[in-house]
């Protein structure tokens, strides 16, 4: 057979492929859902403002696709809905657009002399939706999708909750694909790791690639369970939400990690300092045995930052797998420094014995100021140096060696020693029935009080994780690190109201929402304009 004849051969495989309609119409590859018209104008219109772009832009687009006069005719408080076939990579894939227009008549009069249109979409009547659909251009879509699509629209309920919802769900052969691509691609960034450069940067050159390795190999494996991808966007008068959900298929790691975490933290969200600039309430099931010794080999890899060897992972992991499954708050200021406070309470075994577990292994490390192995120079353990509220507190202060790998560039040592004075991380620790109380000098007694503030998450029996990030103070502690070499001038700049949220609810899938407010994004746009970005 000739080079020709192979060619031929093939690409008349390929439209085979999708003149047969596949031997029934299978679950769609890729979903976009829009709740209608005027929402998605009206949420558009919001972003634009903020951001200081012309609001036009994506209706333009829109008609500049379907044309002014299929837009005519689309009912505006409908909702869209467009699905892609896509078996493998070897075959082409096939979309179809359904729009709410019920006048099929109109439509196939103005249908012809838009872009879609002329590149040879077919369209079907289906009811109080047009279905235009299609293939690459110059490959032809058989007769029998017209009546598998029109069972397809009849049978869709589409009450979308955000304004746009995309949603992917992989079949075997794409997940396939998606994971060689993505170890592919993993391979090469660890051929690329430079050794010479990485000892530049003060970390070991073996201990970045385990660490790199471990990572990485956690995405690919996240990858391989994952059966459905969906993500929702919207925006209300102040944010502009985002709701990603992750379904992993049943009975893999992901799945049992997912089953494993099933800690309610409801209880203690009014125990967050809500107003601080990082703000944490989480809670975290015991690891299933899979989880476990990935754990255990992150450790591994972390242990020579610390002048350890691999052996004393094992001591690590077997403090942290006992104090699973906990809960616990967290919270953290940079208005001058760097202060912190929280609680961990552990809900099973002895929180005793876990405290003096943590203790002991710090008190283990490596101390040295001659070796560079030492993560720290110095290790300062005071037990029962003060009281309050009648428990005992014990304080540590741990110094960190400038001479260590990691601080080998100036700039390292300066924000260490902005965040914690003379580069001594100092702080105070009370252990009061099963929670392990721990803050930054004069923090602990509110933290023993507990906070009453209320967060403005919503947090149901279902959240995981929640919290909250001040970004613009987080960016006025690294322009005061900076000092006169800030690139930002952030003096007038005000901190209220540009906190961004987020949270992770747990169920058979995990769902991770972020509001980011409209006002943090007009901040960067006028500091853009003001030359400061």
């Amino acid at each position: 057979m000739t080079v020709s004849k192979l060619s031929l051969s093939v690409a008349a495989a390929m439209v085979a492929s999708i003149t047969s309609a596949w031997a029934a119409l299978s679950a769609p590859l890729l979903t976009l859902d829009v709740k209608n018209y005027e929402s998605l104008t009206a949420d558009i219109g919001q972003v634009a403002d903020v951001v200081g772009e012309d609001p036009a832009m994506v209706p333009a687009q829109l008609e500049a696709m379907l044309g002014a006069e299929v837009m005519a005719l689309v009912d505006a408080s409908q909702p869209w809905h467009l699905a892609v076939w896509m078996e493998s990579l070897m075959q082409p894939p096939v979309y179809a657009l359904a729009l709410p227009i019920a006048d099929f008549e109109t439509f196939e009069t103005a249908i012809q002399t838009s872009f879609l249109g002329m590149m040879g979409a077919q369209y079907i009547d289906a009811g109080e939706r047009v279905v235009v659909f299609g293939s690459k251009p110059g490959i032809p879509v058989a007769d029998s999708w017209a009546a598998l699509l029109a069972s397809y629209a009849n049978a869709l309920v589409l009450e979308p909750s955000e304004t746009v919802q995309l949603s992917f769900s992989l079949n075997e052969s794409m997940r396939t694909a998606a994971v060689a691509g993505l170890a592919m691609a993993k391979g090469q960034m660890m051929a690329s790791m430079d050794a010479a450069e990485l000892a530049d940067s003060g970390i070991p050159p073996e201990t970045m690639q385990a660490m790199m390795e471990s990572y990485l190999s956690f995405y690919i494996n996240m990858l391989r369970d994952l059966d459905r991808m969906d993500l929702g966007m919207s925006v209300d008068e102040n944010d502009w939400k985002f709701a990603l959900e992750l379904t992993p298929l049943a009975n893999t790691p992901s799945a049992r990690f997912l089953a494993s975490q099933n800690v309610d933290i409801s209880d203690i969200a009014n125990a967050v300092d809500w107003d601080a600039d990082i703000a944490v309430a989480m809670g975290m099931g015991a690891l299933p045995a899979e989880w476990q010794t990935s754990m255990e080999a992150f450790m591994q890899a972390m242990m020579p930052l610390y002048g350890l060897e691999d052996a004393a992972a094992a001591e690590w992991v077997e403090v942290t797998q006992r104090s699973l499954p906990f809960k616990g708050v967290y919270s953290m200021d940079f208005a001058e420094g760097m202060s912190f406070s929280g609680f961990y309470e552990i809900l099973q075994g002895s929180a005793a014995e876990v405290y003096e577990s943590w203790i002991s292994l710090c008190e283990g490390l490596v101390v040295d100021e001659s070796a560079m192995v030492a993560y720290y120079s110095d290790i300062v353990v005071k037990r029962g140096y003060r009281s309050e509220a009648g428990h005992p507190v014990d304080f540590m202060e741990l110094t960190v060696n400038p001479d260590h790998p990691a601080m080998a560039s100036p700039e390292q040592e300066e924000v260490m020693n902005q965040f914690f004075k003379d580069g001594k991380i100092a702080y105070e620790m009370c252990l009061i029935d099963d929670r392990i109380y721990m803050g930054t000098q004069g923090d602990l007694s509110s933290t023993i009080a507990g906070a009453s503030s209320l967060p403005a998450i919503e947090i149901n029996e279902k959240t995981r994780i929640a919290g909250s990030m001040n970004f613009i103070s987080l960016m006025k502690m690294g322009a005061s690190v900076a000092g006169e070499d800030a690139e930002l001038d952030l003096s007038e700049v005000d901190t209220v109201g540009n906190q961004i949220t987020f949270s992770a609810e747990v169920d058979n899938s995990l769902l991770m929402k972020t509001k980011l407010p409209l006002q943090l994004i007009k901040v960067f746009r006028e500091l853009d304009e003001a030359g400061s970005l």
